[in-house]
Order: structure tokens, then sequence, then C-alpha cells
């Protein structure tokens, strides 16, 4: 996982808001950026 802000993320992949973004990332992944950030830091330590 990457220390890029949420936000920045989402912009780059062109959402036009973090909500926008974050709501299809959780549709399809089954949490929010921020809980897969927070899981995946758990997994690599």
């Amino acid at each position: 996982a990457s220390e890029t802000p949420i936000a920045d993320i989402g912009f780059d992949l062109g959402f036009s808001s973090q909500s926008g973004f974050t709501r299809f990332f959780a549709a399809n992944v089954g949490m929010a950026p921020t809980d897969y950030r927070r899981a995946a830091k758990v997994l690599r330590a």
C-alpha cells in the first residue's frame, strides 16, 4: 500500500471526487480504501 492520499489515487484514476472513488472501491473490493490500506499494513507486519 502506498502513502499517497486516497483522494489523489481516485483523481489519478479519473474520479471527480474522493467519495465517488470510495463508493466504487467499496462496491468492488468490499471495504473502503482506508480500511483496505490498514489491512494491508497489518498483513505486511
